[in-house]
């Protein structure tokens, strides 16, 4: 009997997964690929949409240029595993059995219990956020002054959030917005626990682009 190998997510693990399955198992398994979008997003481009939202033409891979025909695909959103039954539960189609599951539904942002951050803040983790963030500066663009300018606080100085900022300082350029930009980073140097000229380099890059850095700083 062939054997029902379930992938989900369609991410960087779930599509690499997919493309070894098919290359490796050579049609010997049923490969089922369940996915939230009918998409696989190059993530650590995303940000780019903050500034352009067409860069997402580039970055937003669609699933059936990367799966082979014998490949199924379901987009539904998972909303329970059922180890014990085998199986997969979805929020509107029948749940799929499976012999062997595959699990890269990505992370979430911790937001280390201070108050108000998960509701009021915009995360990046998809292309919807990016897309999200670029409205919201948008919007706070065109409702600010050059005498009241829009304040846009970025949380963290690792890779995310120097490239998110970056985007910011190249939109407020491009569209000669009000805006001032806050980089909060609560350990000593932007980019943490990377080499120490990087880290100089990448500062003043950032200072260049008027980036207000703030290391040593917590939010709370």
């Amino acid at each position: 009997m062939t054997e029902n190998i379930v992938v989900a997510g369609s991410g960087y693990t779930g599509a690499g997964t997919v493309k070894s399955l098919e290359d490796e198992l050579d049609g010997e398994a049923d490969v089922t690929w369940i996915s939230e979008t009918d998409y696989h997003l190059v993530l650590h481009e995303s940000h780019r949409c903050i500034r352009d939202p067409s860069v997402q033409e580039n970055i937003a891979i669609p699933v059936h240029e990367i799966k082979q025909p014998s490949t199924a695909f379901i987009q539904d959103e998972v909303v329970g595993i059922d180890t014990e039954a085998q199986k997969v539960d979805l929020a509107e189609s029948d749940a799929v059995k499976y012999d062997y599951l595959l699990v890269g539904l990505g992370s979430q942002t911790a937001f280390f219990g201070i108050g108000g951050l998960e509701e009021h803040a915009l995360t990046l983790k998809s292309l919807d956020d990016a897309l999200e963030i670029h409205d919201n500066i948008q919007q706070a663009a065109r409702e600010a002054s050059t005498n009241d300018p829009a304040q846009v606080v970025i949380g963290g100085a690792g890779l995310s959030g120097i490239q998110t900022a970056g985007e910011v300082a190249e939109f407020r350029d491009e569209h000669n917005a009000p805006i001032d930009i806050h980089l909060v980073e609560g350990l000593d140097q932007v980019l943490p626990n990377s080499d120490p000229e990087l880290q100089g380099a990448l500062r003043k890059r950032l200072e260049a682009a008027d980036v207000n850095i703030k290391c040593g700083e917590f939010i709370g």
